[in-house]
């Protein structure tokens, strides 16, 4: 790197107006002891900083640009649309085509409702979870991330198993107590919490393929028995496919490993680089979003 003077003053600048100078915690580097470059522009497999700096881009925006940045056919959409206008408060024949698209793709997505990030497929999943099932208790295990939702801003602790403690300030510790925490690839654990709260539990959370705490792949046959577990008991099965939806295979990877989840929470890679989050289901449980059912979720770029 030659100089980084442009990202420096920057970053004085935007620590003066956004808290910690970032808009997401991540972005702050403190990880790696540095403070952040500011990205300027992308090409294909590049990143240009603020001080013409050039990088060879691994995170591509956490997974969204498959085809690089900048993509022409991508960015000749994205104009073309910009001149027919961006947001309406009105239904679409694109967000219909994008829904039609994702069911094909994923079985068990009968039906679609499109949000406005992965976090708020999430809450919209929980929600959903305990109307359909008349409970408010939700298993997550330790190092998977749905969100920054009060219910999911929870890890285990020092034991085996337990109930929620808030990792974030801000979080009531009578929502986060409803969040109880088992091992990854644990089974056991599922269980230990299910005899604990036979009745209470509304769903189990999980990403099928771990992702938040470095790459950590299921146990052979883990994600069916821990379907089977959460149905044996009354509750739902929701897979957090933010990540692993549409880039470990095209649609769904529960579903490539023989599984249907209950609910699918979808994010990032949907919009291509665009902010968009989807939760997709079985009609019967997503016919409970309003207008036709009581569980109310709504946005205004929805």
């Amino acid at each position: 790197m030659t100089s980084r003077k442009k990202s420096d003053e920057l970053f004085h600048r935007a620590s003066v107006k956004i808290p910690g100078a970032v808009n997401s915690p991540v972005r702050a580097w403190k990880a790696v002891g540095a403070a952040p470059i500011f990205i300027e522009s992308g090409s294909g497999a590049t990143l240009i900083d603020a001080d013409g700096n050039a990088f060879l881009d691994y995170v591509c925006s956490y997974g969204p640009a498959i085809l690089g940045h900048a993509h022409p056919r991508v960015t000749q959409a994205i104009a073309e649309q910009s001149r027919l206008g961006l947001g309406f408060g009105a239904p679409t024949r694109l967000e219909v085509e994008l829904a039609e698209l994702i069911s094909s793709a994923i079985e068990c997505a009968q039906k679609v409702r499109l949000v406005t990030s992965g976090t708020e497929a999430g809450l919209t999943a929980l929600r959903l979870a305990r109307a359909a099932t008349g409970r408010t208790n939700i298993i997550k295990f330790d190092g998977c991330y749905h969100g920054h939702s009060d219910s999911m801003l929870v890890r285990a602790g020092s034991g085996a198993m337990t109930f929620g403690q808030p990792d974030s300030g801000g979080v009531p510790s009578a929502v986060a107590a409803m969040t109880m925490v088992a091992r990854y690839n644990s089974i056991e654990t599922v269980e230990g919490l299910f005899r604990a709260a036979p009745e209470k539990i509304a769903a189990v959370i999980v990403e099928p393929v771990a992702a938040n705490m470095g790459v950590v792949n299921p146990d052979p046959g883990s994600l069916k028995v821990l379907a089977e577990i959460a149905h044996a008991n009354g509750a739902l099965l929701i897979c957090d496919e933010v990540i692993s939806g549409f880039r470990l295979c095209f649609g769904s990877i529960a579903e490539s490993m023989g599984v249907a989840p209950d609910l699918i929470m979808l994010g990032k890679i949907i919009g291509g680089g665009m902010p968009v989050g989807a939760i997709a289901g079985p009609a019967k449980i997503m016919d409970l979003l309003a207008p036709v059912g009581p569980v109310y979720q709504a946005g205004t770029l929805s």
